[in-house]
């Protein structure tokens, strides 16, 4: 999964960000279980810290 999201633009990584947020939101509503909730969570922080560190590679361009 990580080798094809390096590829992704910031655009696109903020897009993939929102869809996963949208699941994990759907899991709290449909009360999903803890172990559901923190996958979604760890993809969410990783999907957030490459997102971020594209942009500032971009700054530093």
């Amino acid at each position: 999964m990580n080798d094809d999201l390096e590829n992704l633009t910031s655009q696109e990584l903020r897009a993939f960000l929102r869809q996963e947020t949208r699941k994990f939101l759907a899991l709290l509503e449909r009360n999903g279980t803890i172990a559901e909730l923190e996958e979604q969570r760890e993809t969410i922080r990783k999907l957030s810290d490459m997102l971020k560190e594209k942009e500032k590679q971009s700054d530093n361009d």
